[in-house]
């Protein structure tokens, strides 16, 4: 059944940025084309990856590969069967990710199943396998640090300040100098994995600075122009800067003689406050810091991979499962069929005026015959060709069954 599963696509990896982002922008349109004339489809439509995972795809996927391929047809990338499964979890796994661990990946994949879903174009087989991805996406966030706090620079000044502090941001009087990107993934940083006790926004423009406070939820908050952060420098237990500028914010003596903060981090390029050994910390610090970071990412690359491995012998187990589950109701139909004619014979013989004890003796004898005959036909067969698939033994089962059903009608009323 795994078989069925095909992938075709292209990632930033294969393909320019640009061509990927004009698939991303029109992934509805293709997911309603392909969706309308394919057994099932799913499609993962990211800044960084258009894939199209498919159920059956016959002569779809060469009309889809010429789609989707960059212009020359190159970077496009093709994977079948346990392949395409097996990517599909890496994917949901932050694996395949630009950044190793990546946490929106796996929304990303849900939204892409649910959509499809809801458009009616998938199918038990893409079900199993996405929801099993998805799974298998959770378990290795949780059962490993491969996501745990962020890559980035400014992840990686709030991780720096939060080890020189020696018990995290919690409870921590945190000061925040700016109100860009930067300063925003700052703000989320310290207030996602810590809770400050007061996060403190410094900038010149209010309205902005509530856009940085307003990423600590739950957290009390201010916001307070720049010329006041000298005076609060001994209210702070860290203060972060990211701000555009060359000129210094604080002044080195001012730093010396205050009590706090107890460490500053400053990523602005170039830095707008002096060095000052064991307390201001810049850039090559936090590039430490990140690439730190990323190295114990990459260190649970194994474990996560035995997890995927894991989960993909479960999603083979449950595809196997569902397999057998459909060729006994094809069986059992069948069956149904060769009973329903012995139940006609035996009312023809009883209206004839057969004995009903000979009439249900007769019906068993020639149900338990048939139905060994068959049985009989699947050894023979098994005996010529060495080994069976459960497919195999389905369509013997079926076709001797159903054969002998359409022989087993009764004429001029004999019951014989």
């Amino acid at each position: 059944m795994i078989d069925r599963l095909a992938m075709i696509g292209v990632n930033v990896k294969t393909s320019s940025r640009e061509h990927v982002a004009r698939l991303e922008k029109e992934w509805e349109k293709h997911l309603d084309t392909i969706g309308y004339a394919s057994r099932g489809t799913v499609i993962i439509a990211t800044c960084n990856r258009f894939e199209v995972y498919l159920d059956s795809p016959s002569r779809l996927v060469e009309d889809l590969a010429s789609s989707i391929a960059s212009p020359g047809g190159e970077g496009l990338v093709r994977l079948q069967g346990i392949e395409a499964a097996r990517h599909l979890f890496r994917v949901a796994s932050g694996l395949e990710s630009q950044i190793i661990g990546d946490h929106e990946v796996l929304g990303q994949v849900r939204r892409a199943w649910l959509k499809s879903r809801e458009k009616g174009f998938t199918t038990p087989l893409l079900d199993e396998v996405f929801h099993r991805a998805l799974k298998t996406g959770a378990r290795v966030r949780s059962e490993t640090a491969i996501s745990s706090g962020g890559v980035g620079y400014s992840s990686a000044a709030v991780s720096l300040a939060a080890s020189l502090l020696g018990g995290g941001l919690d409870g921590a009087r945190v000061g925040i100098v700016g109100a860009g990107m930067a300063a925003v993934g700052i703000a989320r940083a310290s207030c996602t994995r810590w809770r400050p006790r007061v996060v403190a926004v410094f900038n010149r423009t209010p309205e902005r600075g509530w856009e940085v406070a307003g990423k600590c939820r739950g957290v009390e908050s201010l916001v307070l122009p720049l010329d006041e952060l000298a005076k609060l420098l001994n209210e702070l237990d860290a203060l972060f800067v990211a701000i555009a500028g060359s000129t210094n914010i604080l002044e080195r003596g001012r730093i010396e003689r205050s009590v706090g903060p107890r460490v500053i981090v400053d990523i602005s390029n170039p830095p707008v406050t002096p060095k000052v050994a064991g307390r201001v910390f810049h850039m090559p610090e936090v590039e430490e810091e990140a690439r730190r970071m990323m190295e114990e990412r990459l260190r649970w690359i194994p474990t996560a991979e035995a997890i995927i491995e894991e989960e993909l012998e479960a999603l083979l187990d449950a595809l196997s499962r569902r397999r057998a589950r459909e060729s006994s109701r094809s069986v059992m139909r069948a069956l149904s069929i060769l009973a329903e004619r012995e139940y006609e014979r035996t009312l023809a013989g009883l209206r004839n005026g057969v004995d009903p004890r000979e009439a249900v003796e007769l019906a068993l004898n020639s149900y338990t015959k048939k139905v060994g005959g068959a049985l009989r036909r699947l050894l023979e067969e098994a005996s010529d060709r060495g080994q069976l698939s459960l497919e195999d033994i389905e369509a013997i089962l079926v076709s001797e069954l159903a054969r002998i059903a359409e022989n087993s009608g009764f004429k001029n009323g004999s019951t014989r």
